[in-house]
């Protein structure tokens, strides 16, 4: 399997976007874990 120019120049791009969608997902995380510690205890 062989991958053309295009996909090279693309990874960079591709990349940043995975970081940028896994810091989403840790700061959502981060704002569930607070709902749950900030919640008076039963």
């Amino acid at each position: 399997m062989h991958d053309s120019g295009l996909d090279k120049e693309n990874v960079p791009a591709l990349h940043a976007q995975a970081r940028h969608e896994m810091q989403i997902d840790c700061t959502n995380l981060q704002r569930n874990v607070k709902k749950f510690t900030d919640r008076p205890g039963d």
